[in-house]
């Protein structure tokens, strides 16, 4: 099969203080759908937050694993920091950040360059202030350490595997939703997960470390561990299968399957906005009926602490019940 190439290039603003940039040039003889891949990295440079360097360099070595990379430049410029990575044949050749003065982001504190071949040099551009007592400075001097240990781990930056548990999310839930997730859809995906895991673990089915949920405002329950699961799982996008799946228990299969057909026949919906809207109710009164309110199933209490009319409230917690009688 002939090489193919390929090449990405934008700059995009997020807000007034933050630009991202990424250049790219690569080639492969995979059979690779181009489009797919540009649609992934869209989402990558307007949806995700770019200030970890190293985080950054995964995603982007696990979006374009199928390519054999010539070429990468990449720049963050925000209010706190910017650093600019370039990697000639997946190889570090030239690093800088600038940590900027956290009341003046006009004022470099410090700019930090590495370039292959070369050990790292340390600028001080701000002339108002002692240069010899800054760089002496505990907290430089730790800044210094993190940003040479940075320099160190950007050399050889993996790409990002399925991990016990994360096989094991995937798994539950595509017998919950009867579909594999697709982490590129950030939203959907985390309410989608947050809401399975939740109403699991409130069944007597809780997915070990991802247990500690909590209602922000009267909103609905989210664990934050899961939330940064579900972000770190980004660069896979849609999956399509599990390799060396992770053995599950055969009455624990039958309820989560048995859960999720239940609750799909209620807040199953054309306009897929609608759907999450319902999903999260659904997960939004179960916790305030259980946890918010006093007595428990309170329906006026839950009423007045969701927001959510009296027939949602009914209807859902009627779902809940049922599910409960009978697994």
């Amino acid at each position: 099969m002939e090489t193919k190439e390929f090449s990405y290039n934008k700059i995009v603003k997020n807000g007034d203080d933050c630009q991202v940039e990424l250049y790219y040039f690569g080639t492969s003889k995979k059979n690779i759908d181009i489009l797919k891949v540009e649609n992934l990295l869209d989402k990558f440079m307007y949806n995700i937050h770019h200030g970890n360097a190293i985080e950054t360099m995964r995603f982007l070595n696990t979006m374009l694993k199928d390519f054999k990379q010539k070429k990468l430049f990449f720049d963050y410029d925000a209010k706190d920091r910017q650093y600019s990575l370039e990697y000639r044949d997946s190889e570090l050749y030239c690093y800088c950040t600038e940590l900027k003065n956290k009341k003046n982001p006009k004022i470099i504190e410090l700019e930090i360059t590495y370039t292959l071949g070369e050990d790292l040099e340390i600028r001080k551009d701000d002339k108002n202030s002692d240069t010899i007592e800054y760089l002496t400075n505990d907290d430089t001097l730790a800044t210094i350490k993190n940003i040479f240990n940075e320099v160190k781990r950007l050399k050889n930056v993996d790409i990002i595997k399925l991990e016990y548990s994360s096989k094991m999310l995937i798994q539950i839930y595509k017998l919950f939703y009867k579909e594999y997730p697709d982490f590129s859809n950030i939203k959907e995906t985390n309410i989608k997960t947050q809401t399975m895991v939740y109403i699991l673990s409130e069944l007597g089915y809780p997915l070990q470390d991802y247990c500690n949920f909590s209602s922000y405002g009267n909103g609905a329950p989210m664990d934050l561990n899961l939330a940064t699961l579900t972000r770190k799982l980004f660069p896979l996008a849609k999956i399509e299968m599990v390799n060396d799946p992770i053995p599950l228990n055969k009455a624990a299969v039958e309820v989560i399957s048995y859960t999720g057909s239940r609750i799909k026949d209620v807040v199953a919906d054309d306009d897929k906005e609608q759907e999450l809207e319902k999903l999260m109710r659904l997960s939004q009164i179960m916790y305030s009926s259980r946890n918010r309110v006093s007595p428990i199933g309170d329906i006026e209490k839950v009423k007045e602490d969701t927001n959510c009319t009296q027939e949602e409230i009914q209807t859902n917690l009627q779902l809940i019940k049922s599910i409960e009688e009978s697994i």
